[in-house]
């Protein structure tokens, strides 16, 4: 029975000896808050590379390009090189004459480099200042250019 006792408080002794050592280890610390995702990587900007007004376009390429037309010409036209399109989007080109829209035109950006051109119809009574923008999805003026009918 001796052996007993003996044994239970040699027991007790040894987990008195233990209990400061346990309580001077740190607590555990809570788990880590996950982290918070990435925020999205933006795309890259659409930008024009290069902008005309002009007379044709022919191979995809603008063709007499100038600022002031004559009031017998029939077509003008607004070419646009746009750069930055990771996935097919639109742009617009506004045609404003004397601060007034008088055309929008949505045109499609399939890559980059993407060349795209729209054309207005005109008539002789139509001299003044013109201009026209290329317009993103967002509303954002990339390039704009300013020509004449006189």
């Amino acid at each position: 029975m001796q052996l007993l006792w003996r044994t239970t408080l040699a027991l007790l002794l040894v987990g008195l000896l233990m209990s400061p050592a346990l309580a001077q280890q740190a607590p555990p610390k809570p788990p880590a808050a996950p982290a918070a995702p990435a925020p999205p990587a933006q795309a890259p900007a659409l930008s024009v590379a290069r902008d005309a007004v002009a007379a044709s376009v022919k191979d995809r390429e603008p063709q007499d390009t100038a600022t002031v037309f004559a009031p017998t010409t029939n077509t003008v036209y607004y070419f646009t090189e746009v750069h930055g399109a990771q996935t097919p989007t639109t742009i617009t080109h506004r045609w404003s004459y004397k601060d007034q829209v008088t055309a929008e035109v949505k045109l499609p950006v399939e890559g980059s480099p993407w060349r795209t051109w729209s054309s207005k119809a005109m008539l002789p009574e139509w001299t003044g200042t013109w201009k026209v923008e290329a317009v993103t999805e967002a509303g954002q003026v990339l390039a704009s250019k300013t020509f004449t009918i006189q």
